[in-house]
């Protein structure tokens, strides 16, 4: 008697849409998975992703090599000095990555010919505290120079995306995303929902 879709509305957990952070996050994925899917046709880049977990896993390797060195305290004095050190140096790489470098960057795409030219998509986003208004802005940059070639804005309503319980509508906003992008990588600068 259990239907696949009753099944699937039951395993779902609702988001608290005071929660800027959390509705943030649940759009930034569908977005990411959006652009990724194969109705775009689109590739994450992971190369800053994986170059954060590689960082990430040195800084704890040198906390464990502090934790767990064989060596008793008064002679471990040095090595604890030269692993917090080290710790703290991949914790301030890791900051300034997602500080200065990845800002507000949601997604990097690998890069694909449009228009006969290799480009990269960007896309940032952006929620504020207390705010309603979920921005997206998609870039395309020439994949071998940092110059951008073109940039589209737009803003939905985060009441469009969630159900006033707090359920994502993914198949909804899927299609939002997925027709800002492909309008977008076709010329068309964004249109009206």
């Amino acid at each position: 008697m259990s239907n696949t879709s009753d099944s699937t509305v039951l395993t779902l957990t609702p988001v608290e849409l005071g929660d800027t952070i959390q509705v943030r996050q649940a759009l930034d994925e569908l977005l990411s998975e959006a652009l990724s899917n194969d109705s775009v046709g689109l590739y994450e880049d992971v190369g800053l992703e994986n170059f954060k977990m590689g960082t990430m896993i040195v800084a704890c390797i040198f906390a464990m090599t502090a934790q767990f060195a064989p060596i008793e305290f008064p002679d471990s004095r040095i090595l604890l000095g030269v692993c917090c050190s080290a710790y703290f140096i991949c914790s301030g790489i890791l900051q300034f990555v997602v500080t200065f470098v990845e800002k507000d960057l949601m997604y990097t795409s690998e890069p694909f010919m449009n228009g006969g030219k290799e480009v990269v998509l960007k896309a940032h986003t952006s929620l504020g505290r207390f705010d309603s208004d979920y921005k997206v802005t998609l870039e395309l940059l020439s994949a071998g120079k940092p110059e951008t070639k073109d940039t589209t804005t737009k803003i939905w309503c985060i009441g469009k995306f969630f159900t006033k319980d707090g359920f994502l509508d993914s198949e909804g906003g899927t299609e939002k995303f997925e027709n800002f992008a492909k309008s977008f990588l076709e010329g068309n600068k964004g249109k009206k929902d």
